[in-house]
């Protein structure tokens, strides 16, 4: 076998988490916060907005803006997290329940050890404070 046929082999991150992977979790965990509950709060002002009808499509203007910079800035956040050492502990949010309440509640696979997203969201508010 040359050089050439080598198998490629999976990269797997078992760098030691630093500062910088604590202060980056918590800094995507705030933006996630925030963006999501103004995400939250322009939708349920549509759904009001039927009292009102002639601000509906203003309501329906900003709730629009606001899911397009929800989705610009989880798109972002993702990377920052997939970039973070997987051992990264902050008070004991890690990267995997932060990504487990905001992205994919379905994401844990872990059969013995089940963390559900209302887990994770409890362990998240915890150490955050939020």
């Amino acid at each position: 076998m040359t050089t050439e046929q080598t198998p490629s082999v999976p990269v797997i991150d078992n760098r030691d988490a630093t500062k910088k992977d604590a202060v980056i979790l918590g800094q995507v965990y705030r933006a996630m916060f925030e963006s999501t509950k103004s995400t939250t709060k322009a939708i349920k002002a549509v759904a009001a907005g039927w009292l009102d009808i002639d601000q509906l499509v203003g309501l329906r203007t900003h709730r629009d803006a606001t899911q397009a910079t929800h989705d610009s800035l989880s798109d972002k956040c993702w990377a920052l997290l997939n970039g973070i050492s997987n051992g990264t502990n902050y008070r004991g949010a890690t990267p995997q329940t932060v990504a487990l309440q905001f992205f994919n509640r379905n994401m844990n696979r872990n059969l013995v050890g089940r963390l559900s997203a209302s887990d994770a969201k409890g362990i998240n508010k915890v150490a955050f404070g939020l």
